[in-house]
This record gives C-alpha cells, sequence and structure tokens, in this order.
C-alpha cells in the first residue's frame, strides 16, 4: 500500500535566501513524519528572477524567448537543488526532478505558459525510490521540448497541477498563515483570518497572494488546498466553502527551552533553537565540561554541570539528550510532575522505562515525545503508529523488518572496502557514526532496543511474552562478508518483530540477503524499515538513521511540534 502524497510549495517570501533553507527541510519533514511522501514545488530565492528579467532585458526583443525562458528558470534549478543537498544532509532521501525528467508540458507562450501534461511514471518512479522529490517551479517545456515559464507566480501553478494529476493534498507556503480581511501589514483595524474562502473570494481579493491563473485552474478542477506559513496549525482552505474571518490570537512569547546535554546532536539542537529567537529561548543547559564549551562560545550565563540546577529554571519544554539511564530517568520524572513537556532521544531509557513515563505525562498533562529515539530521520515510529491505526483490525500489522543500525551497516560496507574490522570501527567512529564505547552498536542491543520500541505499538495488547534472539556483529568472518558482496548478495545486520498468534518474535542478527531485498541495498549509514501486514499491505521507508543532522532533524520535528502547541493555547 502506497503513502499518500502531500504537494508543498515554498515561493521567496519563505524560501528567500540560504539561510532559510533549514526552515524549510524541518517543514518538509514535519509533512513527511506524518506519514506522506512529499512533492516539493520550488521558486527561485527572493530577488534572483527580477535580476534575470534586468540583466536579460537587452536581449529579449531579439533572442528566442525559449532561451530566455531557459535562463530565467535556473534561478528555479538552483534552489531547488540546495534544498535537495540539505534534505540529503539532514538524512531525508530527496530527488530533484526538473520539468524534462517529468515530461511537465506547458501550453501558449514561450514566457506566459498554462500547464497541460506531466508523466506520472516518472514521478512515481522516484517516489518508490525516495521520499521527497523536489520539482522547480516557474518553468516546464512545450511539445518541442523547449523551455517556457508559467507567468509570475507560476510556481503555485506548478503545485495546483501536480496535486491534481496525483490526487494529492496541496498546501502554498506563504509568509502568512492563510487569507485575510486586509493586509496584516497595513496599519488600521485589527486584522482577521478566514479559516475557508471561495475561489471566486480569493479571485477577487487574493490575487496578490495566490497566482490568478492557479486559483482558475483549482476553480475548475474543484480542487480545495491550504494556504499557510511555515511551523504552522493556523491556515486558510480555498474551496468551494466560505467562513466568517476569525479574530487572530494573541501572539506568545518564545517558547522557553531547557538542554541537558551538549554533544554531538545537543550542539545541532542548540544551533537550531538560537538561529529562531522568535520561537525558542534558551533558559539552561546541563553538560559535564563546562568550560570545553564555554571555550567553543557558548555564553557562561546558559552553562551549568548541576542538572538539577537546570531543572530549577523556568522553563515550557525540556530537552533530554544526555543518554544513559539513571540521572536521564530522574531528570524526565521531575519535568513531566513540575508541568514541562519533554523531547528525548534517549533509545535504551524509552525500551525500557518508556511505557511508565508516558503514564507520568499523562497523569501530569504533558508530553513525552521521542521520535529520534529510532530511526535518526527516518520517522519509523510514526509511521508505524500510523500505519496500525489506519490498517486497523481488519488487516493488522503482522511484522516491521528493517535496518535499524547505521553504523553497524556502516562497518558492513567499510569491510567490503577492504578494511578490517578493527579499521571500520574506528572509521565509524571518526565519522561520528559510533560513540568511543560501540558495544551498543556491535552486540545488536541498540536494534534491539529500537525494536521493542516499535513493536509497542502494535502488539502490546496481544502480546503475552516475546522471545528475543539477539546476535551481533562480534565476532565477524570479513573473508565470508566480502566474498558474499562478490556473488551478488549482501550481509546486513536485521532486525525483526513478528506477531505470531499471542505472541512476539523479536531478532537481531547478520543476515545474507538476496539480490532485490529492500534491506540488501541499504547503504552506509542508512536506515530501512518495512511495515507488513497480515494481508500482504507493505509500506518501505528509509534515510539516514545515524549522525548529528539526521538525530537534529528528529528532535527538532518534535521541539516544532510541541512550540506549534504552545502557540495555540
Amino acid at each position: 500500500m502506497k503513502a499518500p502524497i502531500a504537494v508543498l510549495k515554498f515561493g521567496s517570501s519563505v524560501l528567500g535566501s540560504d539561510q532559510q533553507i533549514p526552515d524549510v527541510v524541518h517543514e518538509v519533514y514535519r509533512h513527511y513524519r506524518e506519514g506522506n511522501r512529499v512533492v516539493v514545488i520550488v521558486s527561485a530565492f527572493a530577488g534572483v528572477t527580477d535580476q534575470i528579467f534586468d540583466e536579460a532585458a537587452e536581449y529579449v526583443e531579439s533572442a528566442d524567448s525559449h532561451a530566455f525562458a531557459s535562463w530565467a528558470g535556473t534561478g528555479e534549478q538552483v534552489a531547488s537543488a540546495k534544498l535537495v543537498f540539505a534534505l540529503c544532509r539532514y538524512g531525508i532521501s530527496a530527488r530533484l526532478l526538473e520539468a524534462s525528467a517529468l515530461k511537465l508540458t506547458g501550453a501558449g507562450g514561450a514566457l506566459d505558459a498554462e500547464l497541460c501534461n506531466v508523466s506520472l511514471a516518472a514521478l512515481a518512479e522516484a517516489l518508490s525510490q525516495v521520499s521527497v522529490v523536489v520539482i522547480p517551479g516557474f518553468v516546464a517545456q512545450d511539445a518541442s521540448g523547449r523551455s517556457v515559464l508559467l507567468g509570475r507566480g507560476g510556481s503555485d501553478q506548478t503545485a495546483l497541477f501536480m496535486a491534481h494529476a496525483l490526487g494529492a493534498r496541496c498546501t502554498l507556503m506563504k509568509d502568512v498563515a492563510g487569507v485575510y480581511d486586509h493586509d496584516p501589514q497595513l496599519v488600521g483595524p485589527s486584522t482577521r483570518r478566514f479559516p475557508q474562502v471561495s475561489w471566486d473570494y480569493a479571485l477577487e481579493h487574493a490575487g496578490a497572494l495566490i497566482q490568478p491563473r492557479a486559483l482558475r485552474f483549482a476553480r475548475e478542477k474543484q480542487l480545495a488546498f491550504r494556504v499557510t506559513t511555515l511551523n504552522a496549525s493556523a491556515c486558510t482552505w480555498v474551496g468551494k466553502a466560505m467562513s466568517e474571518a476569525e479574530a487572530l490570537p494573541v501572539g506568545k512569547a518564545p517558547m522557553e527551552v531547557i538542554l541537558l546535554g551538549l554533544g554531538t546532536v545537543g550542539l545541532g539542537v542548540f544551533h537550531e533553537l538560537v538561529r529562531r529567537p522568535d520561537l525558542f529561548t534558551v533558559k539552561k543547559i546541563a553538560v559535564r565540561n563546562r568550560a570545553r564549551h564555554l571555550a567553543s562560545g557558548i555564553p557562561g550565563g546558559l552553562l551549568t554541570t548541576d542538572v538539577h540546577e537546570a531543572l530549577q529554571e523556568r522553563a515550557q519544554v525540556v530537552v533530554e539528550l544526555m543518554g544513559g539511564l539513571e540521572v536521564s530517568l530522574v531528570a524526565i520524572q521531575d519535568a513531566l510532575q513540575t508541568g514541562r513537556s519533554v523531547v528525548t532521544a534517549n533509545k535504551t531509557l524509552v525500551a525500557k522505562h518508556g511505557p511508565a513515563l508516558e503514564a507520568v505525562a499523562h497523569a501530569c498533562d504533558q508530553h513525552l515525545l521521542f521520535g529520534a529515539a529510532v530511526g535518526g530521520a527516518v520517522p519509523m515510529i510514526e509511521w508505524v503508529q500510523q500505519t496500525v491505526a489506519e490498517w486497523g483490525k481488519d488487516d493488522p500489522v503482522q511484522e516491521i523488518r528493517g535496518v535499524l543500525n547505521g553504523t553497524c551497516n556502516y562497518i558492513i560496507d567499510q569491510i567490503c572496502a577492504g578494511l578490517t574490522f578493527d579499521e571500520a570501527v574506528a572509521m565509524a567512529q571518526a565519522m561520528g557514526f559510533a560513540e568511543a564505547d560501540p558495544s551498543a552498536d556491535l552486540s545488536g542491543r541498540d536494534s534491539a532496543e529500537k525494536l521493542t520500541i516499535l513493536s509497542r505499538f502494535f502488539t502490546v495488547r496481544r502480546v503475552a511474552r516475546e522471545t528475543a534472539k539477539i546476535k551481533g556483529l562480534v565476532p565477524v568472518d570479513a573473508t565470508l562478508i566480502r566474498e558474499s558482496r562478490l556473488s551478488g548478495r549482501q550481509y546486513r545486520m536485521v532486525a525483526s518483530y513478528r506477531v505470531t498468534g499471542p505472541t512476539g518474535d523479536l531478532q537481531v542478527g547478520l543476515q545474507q540477503l538476496v539480490p532485490g531485498d529492500f534491506l540488501a541495498s541499504c547503504k552506509g549509514e542508512e536506515n530501512r524499515l518495512e511495515i507488513r501486514s497480515t494481508g500482504g499491505q507493505l509500506k518501505r521507508l528509509q534515510g539516514l538513521g545515524a549522525g548529528r543532522l539526521p538525530t537534529t532533524a528528529s528532535v527538532m520535528a518534535d521541539v516544532l511540534q510541541l512550540s506549534r502547541v504552545h502557540r495555540a493555547v
């Protein structure tokens, strides 16, 4: 069963420069984490298209207008390529598809065409291999394969056209969270937002926000879509219905955050938090070595070596990235019981104490989020939860099977490249994929803990006992692994959980996989997961499961979710 598709359009008002790329990555990841494959339509960075038009002004009348269209489209190509690079760095599998690959065809003038065709087969092929496809907006090709432009605001047209062709939900990301009764930048009466507006109203009043041609297309196809902005809960639906405008909620102060741990991931999260002072205020950071972090430029007033002292600060959220069990468990319990929500990436703690901590959070009316505990940038927890709910009792989830440890995967690939086992482990440590003590990874315990977390969501009420068979990477036969790959087969550390009647069978170990197995082609620090139902339905997802940025992306997804809750209250 294929995952639903979300079409997101980012214009230059929200993707204006390189500095806004991380915000867009987080927004894309938000929709991917919600269970969607994502098609992203991108405009050029702010001012780029105007600059191209200005530079080309002296040539337009004498030059081939299709050549100019090709030139003007380079702005979208650059922005799209940079976004793909960033998505991949954050561990989200992504691919750039240009108009030629998609056979995205426009009819009419070279500088003001209207879309009329697209190859859904090319798009489906890409989405079967990656989680996110990025498409430059504003530019297409004519029936002869020459470049054509879609007019100013043409990326709106591309997004709605693609959504209609795919039967997908479409969201246009703007610099405002919907359609308002008047320009919110103007001095005057209080601004009010419409929860819903009709296509006709939008054509009459929102032509500066949404391309009129795109609106006429949506009206003709009876296609409803959303207009909103980054990390927003509120939006305006544009469609058949019309509603009264509603007063905007009073603006909230930034959400206050206490950070416990400033290691590889903690530092990544800290930089993301301070990059958005409009959303977050870091109140305190608990660290082991205060002097080292002072020397790296972290403000001394934020640092303490006393976790208890850090928790005395007022904050709405505590982000726990220390690892370990005893100190982290006490800190999370304290945070929840004193009215703070918690985000953690501590898989060992969640595997062992997750249900008890969730009970504490529920009793205290707080949130406990741990999306980063499994899979890095691969949203395994969210997809398993959503799939269980979607398939239900009629065709329940029967098995999850995956490569859940990027460290072991990376080590196996390095062994196949000719390194010894010890050299491969050292390389993984140097690359930041393995801890100084890699025993949890190499023993299979890390994979088993992740599997325990995932399995709980669909078996907790049915499983009376579990039989765990865990075998690590040590000892390893390097020669066997290399010879197997030469024969076309791959060894991978496979973790699987299968429901067998009233019991669950948990297994972790090195397996030889045949060519064509989805897990066999897992590369480096990548993670992959298959979710299979009793009746044979199948979902697959993949991405980077180790490293600073992938785990940072997952932690920040939880933090941003809480920020939306904070602003909505």
